[in-house]
């Protein structure tokens, strides 16, 4: 085969075989196809996209180019496409393990404007997140839940056509999207796979009908590959908890934990919880839901994440105590210049103030103590002058610019507002 060939026939719409595809998938991870080839191929790709059947090729060809792991054992797996205040995992790995389901998770670090999972476990010092595969089962067999780092070993493929995707404008394909995120899931050992596929200002996905297609075209890819894959569709366009940071967003996962609160992200973690339970058990529970809150409020599940987090190597005082949590060295108050309802709260604009507060870093990095700390929530009530968020940062430079772009964060009107649906859709 020729890969101009293989570009040429992309570049016209037509399908390719999965031999056609597997040749460039393996030819570009062996570096026998150059990086001006691949590039051509993906914006081929972007522009005319690819059926579904190539769109699973892709992903097992990915899948296939590195190590797979076999748990043993029955095991759930959760992945969030990306949010503002995003810490599902935190939460529901714990809870479910006290309901003895267990769970697997490899996980991600930065998502860009804020950490991944993997940076808000290391505000536990000490917390080791690169386990090799039989660690990895102990502590699931023994704890009933571990988070880990994804492999460098896993999908290689995939991490070497996402770079080169990240520079080429052609990281928002559909396809690419989903084989990108499969390709890892079937790796990593679970059976099954509830997907969290976000749609609004604060995700990837910016239209309700984009993120049902790609949670679709994703649930699909599972089941040709033998799993089972499910998605919730849900909404990000107002941050899920007030905490967006890696210790702020840690403080809410502990709150939500404790069974204090009644944040979006207690109602999504709930909802996982719930529905990852009856999938594993096939158990129908009426009382699943005042199972949850017992763990919560009896602090089993708090207890449950120290137990993890120490066989990891961290830390686990602050789970008890997070008031030790450590603090940033500056707070700067945002005031409002109004009175009146919080009619909406922008996802995309908070978050990119935090891409600011990460950016003032030498190294470009989000220290965990800096991050935004909400003090209002939708059809909270504002006076003029009241508080509605905090900054913590570590330098009081560039502090104007991000005081600017909260400005329109947020809306405030004289009149309360309709909350929009949290899961839009649920697809099996």
């Amino acid at each position: 085969m020729i890969m101009y060939d293989i570009i040429e026939k992309k570049r016209y719409g037509k399908e390719l075989t999965k031999e056609e595809i597997s040749f460039v998938v393996n030819g570009y991870n062996l570096g026998q196809i150059t990086d001006a080839q691949m590039s051509s191929f993906l914006m081929a790709v972007t522009i005319h996209s690819m059926t579904d059947k190539e769109t699973y090729y892709l992903t097992k060809c990915m899948k296939n180019s590195g190590e797979t792991i076999d748990l043993g054992i029955k095991a759930v797996d959760k992945h969030s496409t990306g949010g503002v205040s995003d810490t599902t995992t935190l939460i529901i790995a714990p809870i479910l393990a006290c309901l003895n389901v267990k769970v697997a998770k490899m996980s991600g670090r930065s998502l860009g404007f804020t950490g991944g999972t993997i940076d808000k476990l290391e505000v536990f010092s000490g917390y080791q997140a690169d386990l090799d595969v039989k660690e990895f089962e102990n502590i699931l067999k023994e704890v009933g839940c571990s988070i880990v780092s994804q492999s460098v070993e896993l999908a290689p493929a995939d991490k070497k056509i996402y770079q080169l995707r990240d520079q080429t404008a052609t990281v928002d394909s559909i396809p690419l999207i989903a084989s990108s995120v499969m390709s890892k899931k079937l790796a990593s050992g679970a059976s099954i796979i509830l997907l969290d596929v976000k749609y609004g200002s604060g995700a990837f996905m910016k239209t309700k009908k984009d993120a049902i297609t790609l949670a679709k075209l994703m649930v699909k890819i599972g089941k040709m590959d033998g799993k089972e894959v499910y998605a919730f569709v849900t909404n990000m366009n107002v941050p899920l908890d007030r905490g967006i940071g890696c210790v702020d967003e840690v403080r809410c996962a502990l709150d939500v934990l404790s069974g204090r609160s009644t944040s979006k992200l207690a109602i999504l973690s709930k909802a996982i919880v719930k529905f990852l339970y009856e999938k594993y058990t096939n158990v129908k529970d009426k009382n699943i839901g005042q199972k949850i809150e017992e763990i919560m409020q009896s602090g089993m599940a708090k207890e449950k994440l120290a137990e993890m987090i120490e066989r990891h190597g961290g830390n686990s005082t602050y789970v008890m105590k997070p008031e030790l949590l450590p603090k940033s060295k500056y707070t700067v108050e945002f005031v409002s210049k109004t009175s009146g309802y919080v009619h909406h709260i922008d996802a995309y604009k908070i978050a990119k103030v935090v891409q600011h507060l990460k950016n003032m870093n030498i190294a470009n990095e989000l220290k965990p103590t800096q991050g935004i700390r909400l003090n209002v929530e939708i059809n909270s009530y504002v006076r003029h002058g009241q508080v509605l968020c905090y900054i913590h940062t570590n330098s009081k430079s560039g502090l104007d610019s991000m005081l600017q772009e909260l400005e329109s964060a947020f809306e405030i009107k004289k009149t309360k507002t309709k909350e929009k649906k949290l899961i839009e859709k649920v697809i099996e």
